[in-house]
């Protein structure tokens, strides 16, 4: 079945830019961060905040703790404990540093140098009749906030799930992720606290280095982030859903899937008006998913009695989607997303003044399978300066001014015809929110409205689906 694609403004692609022709000193604008990320800066590190960690956090010059110098300095002990438990012989003491801190998580770098003065050692002993060098070894240790932002309370994020995601994403695509190399679910350790302790790759977050690139460097990472999506979403399963739990304690070649929750926040607050146990994803078209989740939403709504007046935006849903798979949007298969492949989750390193190698790709928790169309979004941050992560439909646009049009069609030119398609069509945007509905429901602020909006999009696009007989109705 051919696919049809319908661009919600009239414009045709950027031509192609011939970089040579470019002297090099203008660039793109930083794309959108999250809240309190920092943007980085070409001031060298006198500027920036000292690390936690550093000594001189802690202390003042004449020995005396500095404000929250003394939780610090506890925590970094915690952390030395913790090593000297899961490396026991350690002679050296760990290098210890904050790498960042995000919603839900706290994550700490450790670096564990090489024991070369343990010459009773055996691989110390093997390592030299081979010739190898010693080797560094740099690793992450992430560790959940509570819900007030501390580390104190209950943990807000779910590590097992984490781990889960990391351990699957790992051993089946060809993209350096962090490989696991320690857990502890438990209060049970020396931190006190759940933690999980990976490898650290190489690299600077994106959104950090990008200020300081020039057009041909972030012409190179665009290139590279569309290459690295279609490998992402390469890896397929026959249902949708949450990489599930079970897939670390009972690993298969085929990966175990938690179908989608529904109701999602509200089960836990009211667990009598549905399952709070995840339920095994069921083999399925994405046509039949996507129907079946409107289903449970309809009945759940019914039995809460909060339908909100909800019943015909259901039913144009329902239609909308009988029409995306009728132009062949939503294919046969489920497909590995990220969810949250922005700048800030990819790591990079300068190789010359015309090229950034990505070299891994970070913070999996989100990590789901869904349709193909919902993974090939295309990486519209590296061309846009509008703030916000979700404006696809600004991407659609014609962009102006050299850099932005070079970087785009550095996606343009890489990107698989399929991907082009969903990445720049309105259809595509149109099934992403569509999902996002789907999988959120109606029930929370904004979101009805997004429903109707979807439904009115494609009503511009395709008026020969008669989905105007429902929007009539709302």
């Amino acid at each position: 079945m051919s696919m049809e694609s319908t661009r919600l403004y009239d414009v045709e692609l950027s031509p192609v830019i011939n970089l040579d022709d470019y002297d090099g000193t203008r660039r793109v604008a930083m794309p959108a961060m999250r809240d309190g990320e920092s943007r980085g800066s070409d001031e060298e590190s006198e500027s920036e905040p000292l690390d936690m960690f550093d000594p001189q956090r802690i202390f003042t010059e004449t020995g005396d703790f500095r404000h929250g110098g003394e939780k610090a300095l506890a925590w970094k002990l915690r952390v030395l404990q913790l090593m000297s438990d899961l490396f026991p012989g350690m002679r050296k003491e760990p290098f210890v540093e904050l790498l960042g801190e995000g919603s839900f998580n706290m994550v700490i770098g450790v670096t564990l140098e090489p024991e070369e003065d343990r010459r009773d050692s055996g691989m110390v002993r093997v390592s030299r009749f081979l010739h190898l060098a010693p080797k560094t070894r740099c690793l992450a240790l992430r560790v959940p906030f509570d819900a007030g932002g501390g580390l104190t309370g209950r943990p807000v994020n779910d590590l097992q799930r984490d781990v889960a995601n990391l351990s699957v994403v790992g051993s089946r695509l060809a993209v350096p992720v962090p490989k696991v190399v320690g857990y502890d679910f438990s209060e049970r350790n020396a931190l006190g606290r759940p933690y999980v302790l990976t490898t650290r790759l190489c690299g600077t977050a994106l959104c950090h280095l990008w200020v300081k690139l020039n057009v041909a460097q972030q012409h190179s990472v665009v290139r590279q982030a569309t290459q690295i999506a279609e490998k992402i979403a390469s890896v397929c399963a026959p249902a949708a859903g949450y990489i599930s739990l079970t897939n670390l304690y009972r690993p298969s070649s085929t990966i175990a899937l938690d179908a989608f929750p529904i109701p999602t926040q509200e089960a836990t607050k009211r667990p009598e008006l549905g399952p709070t146990n995840p339920l095994p994803a069921p083999n399925q078209t994405p046509c039949e998913c996507l129907l079946d989740m409107c289903e449970r939403w309809i009945a759940y709504e019914q039995r809460t009695g909060e339908t909100l007046h909800n019943e015909q935006i259901w039913a144009a849903i329902m239609s909308l989607i009988y029409a995306l798979d009728r132009r062949g949007w939503l294919g046969d298969n489920f497909h590995l997303v990220h969810n949250d492949l922005f700048p800030r989750n990819m790591l990079g390193v300068i190789r010359s003044e015309t090229e950034v190698d990505i070299t891994g790709v970070i913070d999996w928790d989100m990590a789901s399978f869904a349709p193909k169309v919902v993974a090939l979004r295309a990486p519209f941050w590296g061309w846009l300066d509008s703030g916000d992560e979700q404006d696809e439909l600004s991407a659609l646009v014609e962009v102006r001014g050299f850099g932005p049009r070079a970087v785009r069609q550095a996606f343009l030119q890489t990107a698989s015809e399929e991907y082009v398609a969903f990445g720049t069509g309105g259809e595509g945007v149109v099934a992403r929110d569509l999902w996002k509905v789907v999988c959120g429901g109606m029930m929370r602020g904004g979101w009805r409205e997004l429903g109707i909006s979807v439904v009115k999009s494609w009503d511009q696009m395709h008026p020969s689906d008669e989905l105007r007989m429902y929007i009539d109705k709302f």
